[in-house]
């Protein structure tokens, strides 16, 4: 039965094809992966290396990379028992980050994607500054990002030593690390470093997120709905997502076990987020 993307997914009431598809999916797409804690490992690729490369990234993908599913799974034991979800790691390619694979034909085929975040048009519509004046690490060519999260601050340095030891064995080099850390305010909310509520009038693709935001804010003002398969003024009419809409169609880059999706979901050190590219 094929998947409707048409409308939210319900993935507690998912079928055989749903689940396939959330343990294919990396987490951290469909929603947020709930980490205190963050650390994102951008590196670099020797593409005189690539059988290492490989199974470096085959390893990160079968011992290490959160599926959708496990993280939803370990989201709702964390509702109902309080247990901490553990760690959790997500993996983003550049198109450039595939061409170092010698695996660019197999690299999406979205022109944004493959001109990367340094391309003129890029700058131009992110409002982004010049190369020149980005953070230096972000100045070199960058062909992916490890983001790691876990729940305390110690926890997750073990985890990024482990993956930045990891990616150094597999000829790669890390050419940066950036820390993160969640807010709070005097009510307990997660959020922004400017003050806002972190993830309110959030487009939400599950429909379990749906039902309880709808229970406790209501959708008279906001209809926090948004099937996976919209686009950008179709459907639930959500303009400001065609990024989400781009992201959640990017063909899948199997490298073995779990396949890595999402090679353009990223953060780096420039005012906006989204792709791991340069």
């Amino acid at each position: 039965m094929a998947i409707n993307l048409s409308i939210p997914l319900a993935w507690t009431k998912a079928g055989a094809d749903e689940l396939n598809m959330l343990q294919c999916l990396q987490g951290n797409i469909l929603k947020g992966h709930g980490r205190r804690f963050t650390a994102n490992l951008f590196f670099r690729l020797d593409p005189a290396k690539t059988l290492r490369s490989r199974r470096m990234l085959r390893d990160l993908a079968n011992f290490h990379i959160s599926s959708a599913y496990r993280q939803l799974l370990d989201a709702q034991r964390f509702k109902e028992t309080g247990q901490g979800a553990g760690p959790f790691v997500h993996l983003a390619l550049a198109a450039k980050g595939y061409q170092a694979l010698g695996l660019a034909s197999s690299a999406p085929t979205d022109p944004d994607f493959r001109a990367g975040m340094k391309a003129p048009a890029s700058l131009a519509a992110l409002h982004d500054p010049a190369v020149s004046d980005w953070e230096p690490p972000f100045q070199q060519e960058i062909h992916g990002v490890v983001l790691a999260a876990e729940e305390t601050a110690s926890l997750l340095g073990a985890l990024a030593l482990s993956l930045r030891e990891l990616v150094e064995d597999g000829g790669g080099t890390v050419a940066f690390v950036q820390h993160g850390a969640s807010l709070f305010n005097a009510a307990g909310e997660g959020i922004e470093h400017f003050g806002y509520v972190d993830g309110r009038s959030q487009p939400l693709l599950l429909q379990e997120d749906i039902d309880t935001e709808t229970a406790e804010a209501g959708s008279s003002r906001w209809n926090p709905a948004f099937p996976p398969g919209d686009r950008p003024g179709e459907g639930s009419g959500h303009d400001r997502c065609g990024e989400l809409w781009k992201l959640l169609r990017v063909p899948k880059a199997r490298t073995g076990g779990q396949g890595l999706q999402d090679p353009r979901a990223g953060d780096r050190g420039s005012p906006r987020a989204g792709r791991a590219g340069a």
